[in-house]
């Protein structure tokens, strides 16, 4: 009998969904598949592989228990000898004849006893085949809202143990996560064995695991357990292993590019090697400038890049730089207690600059708030260029074990493993601090004021750089909060960058500026576009379609846009839902924060309509509220605004 649960995030983006299924299906020609998971987010991750599959390679003997995507129980008693002829047997396409004969009568037991060292391997092969009452392995009924669906299911198989498995698939995030919580009654070599699909290429980063199809990175595999896991890759095989233990509980994430319906929404390039950097380059040819874009702290698992749309307005040669290192990023500097990272960073810059044939001196390295800190850390290492840095974090120590609490210990926990709090201030401290100071790099600080980097980071680290005789300047804004740097660093580096260059931007488009207003009544623009209709298709000059609004003598009820607001623990979620036919047109997506109608923080245009945001430290819940934005990408004045307060819906048309 086969049991199994399907889940899915987003059936409408068809090919590009993301779904997974947990099965417990038994096979009569080889070991159950107690709770084996398949998963496919665009393309196969986690392959189902099994009898009568090309790609069946489980290993026979003292893990003959082992399913395609499972847990492993290898019990002490039994030597590693028989493991090692197990794998040597199934390995490749030999394994569906060998498992033919296997299952072929009596010569079966022969072979199992003969592999299996004595009685136990009768024991094994006795489960395998007699083991059918009903409740040795149960999956529940898959629950389901609106941020994801889930499934919970129980093997109690393997005898004096149970396993206990949670698989959640997010509808707000391109992220599915698997619990696994063993309990034994006595002491077992345990592992999580993981089928990697065909053609994908696994590079293990410490705790993590990142797999490449190509070029590309298709996903990462974070794990997080109560002990110290071993990850290893053979072929397609990926196992997680822990010492003897009697329990054992092991978090696996899953995180998966964004995807829309027509694949990842903004493709990235990733650097061969060990250190799998993913980054995009957009060059411009007639520029002889290249900015170096460091990405800002953003929501766990939530790995973004910065000022994309405003940088695209300028002509010079782009080259962003994604940290998905870690579960909340690394500053692209540290990795389980060295900076090797930094210094494969370093490489990939150099290798673009000098592809593209970039004097050093024209080489700016920018970013905000820790991004800001990478910008720095960057120039110097390399001891060229320009730093445009806003309110960098210069002692990581401190802002992450001091100030950052809830997320900073984890980006701590990433970059230094294993050492004491004191130890690992320490260590982050002097990242910065201890540096070669390069008189050939050009820095230049902005911060708020009132911003509490401004005493606790850009002083002490101004200070410093003057006495080594550095150059360094400092841009004060007249503002208190960290949170307004977003509103206040593009219009810095925009100037900035004409001062330097004589960069002249473009102009935005008419709501390019900020997504509107932060009041909750919408703008005249918003009227307009609310009540204009969709007439038909036009061709612009460059050949692309786009909408022609026509306002109708009588308009129509303006649609509705739908917000929701609710909190997930230190983060703040938002969500927009579209008004049924509103547009079929590309849209994107843009965010406020709000405390009492006031903005406090942006997200600016995105073609994801979920965000996160830090929850507002000492925020009354019930002033806090979300502004969501939807507008056309090709046709940027038809958009629609709403308000959410928190975990209230709201559906407010825009008028």
């Amino acid at each position: 009998m086969t049991v199994h649960a399907v889940l899915r995030n987003d059936a409408k983006k068809m090919g590009q969904q993301t779904y997974a299924v947990l099965t417990g299906a038994r096979s009569d020609a080889g070991p159950p598949e107690d709770l084996s998971v398949l998963l496919y987010a665009g393309g196969w991750v986690i392959h189902q592989s099994g009898p009568g599959g090309e790609e069946f390679a489980v290993p026979i003997g003292a893990v003959s228990e082992v399913g395609p995507s499972a847990l492993v129980i290898d019990r002490p008693g039994i030597g590693t000898e028989a493991n090692s002829v197990g794998n040597r047997l199934l390995t490749g396409r030999k394994a569906n004849s060998v498992w033919k004969r296997l299952s072929a009568g009596t010569k079966a037991s022969s072979i199992w006893s003969r592999l299996s060292i004595g009685t136990q391997a009768s024991s094994v092969t006795n489960r395998l085949s007699t083991d059918t009452e009903a409740g040795l392995v149960t999956i529940d009924e898959p629950s389901e809202t609106e941020e994801a669906t889930q499934v919970r299911g129980i093997n109690r198989r393997h005898p004096g143990v149970e396993h206990r498995r949670t698989l959640t698939v997010s509808r707000t995030r391109p992220v599915v996560v698997i619990e696994d919580v063993v309990k034994s009654a006595e002491l077992h070599r345990m592992s999580l064995v993981w089928r990697l699909a065909p053609g994908l290429t696994a590079v293990i980063v410490g705790r993590e695991v990142h797999l490449l199809k190509g070029d590309t990175k298709v996903a990462k595999i974070c794990m997080q357990a109560d002990t110290t896991v071993e990850p290893s890759v053979d072929g397609t095989t990926l196992r997680v292993a822990v010492g003897s233990a009697l329990c054992w509980r092991c978090t696996t994430t899953f995180i998966f590019p964004q995807r829309s319906a027509r694949g990842i929404s903004l493709p990235f390039e990733t650097m061969p090697g060990q250190w799998p950097i993913q980054h995009r380059l957009e060059a411009h040819a007639q520029s002889e400038v290249l900015c170096v874009v460091l990405p800002a702290m953003a929501a766990e698992f939530d790995y973004r890049i910065n000022y994309l749309k405003l940088l695209r307005r300028a002509p010079l040669n782009r080259l962003f730089i994604l940290d998905d290192f870690g579960p909340q990023g690394s500053y692209l500097i540290a990795s389980e207690g060295n900076a090797q990272l930094g210094d494969a960073v370093c490489a990939l810059i150099e290798s673009e600059r000098a592809s593209l044939g970039i004097d050093k001196r024209n080489v700016v390295f920018t970013g905000s708030s820790k991004g800001g800190t990478t910008a720095l850390y960057l120039a110097h290492r390399l001891g060229y260029g320009h730093v445009l840095a806003g309110a960098p974090q210069t002692r990581i120590g401190h802002f992450l074990l001091r100030q950052a609490v809830a997320s900073g210990r984890r980006l701590a926990d990433y970059m230094c493993p294993g050492k004491s709090e004191a130890q690992a201030l320490d260590w982050l401290d002097r990242l910065i601090f201890d540096l070669p100071l390069s008189k050939d790099v050009d820095c230049r600080i902005h911060v708020g004021e009132g911003d509490h980097h401004y005493q606790r980071h850009v002083l002490p680290y101004v200070k410093h750089v003057r006495k080594l005789g550095g150059k360094v300047s400092l841009d004060i804004g007249d503002y208190a909060e960290h949170s307004a740097l977003g509103e206040h660093f593009p219009s810095y580096l925009e100037k900035a960058l004409g001062d330097l260059f004589g960069i002249t931007f473009s102009d935005p488009s008419p709501t390019e500026s900020s997504p509107v207003h932060s009041s909750s009544q919408a703008s005249p623009v918003e009227v307009a576009a609310a009540r204009s209709e969709p007439e038909g298709i036009s061709q612009d000059a460059s050949g692309h379609g786009s909408f022609a609004p026509m306002i109708s003598s009588a308009p129509a009820p303006a649609p509705a846009l739908t917000v929701m607001a609710w909190r997930e623990g230190d983060e703040l979620v938002g969500r927009i839902d579209l008004p049924k036919n509103w547009s079929v047109a590309s849209v994107e997506f843009a965010f406020y924060l709000q405390i009492a109608n006031e903005k406090k923080a942006v997200r600016w245009y995105e073609d994801t309509p979920t965000t996160r945001f830090a929850w507002p430290t000492g925020a009354d819940p019930d002033i806090v509220s979300i502004k969501g934005f939807a507008r056309e990408v090709a046709n940027p004045n038809y958009k629609l605004s709403a308000t959410a307060p928190l975990l209230q819906r709201s559906a407010v048309s825009a008028e």
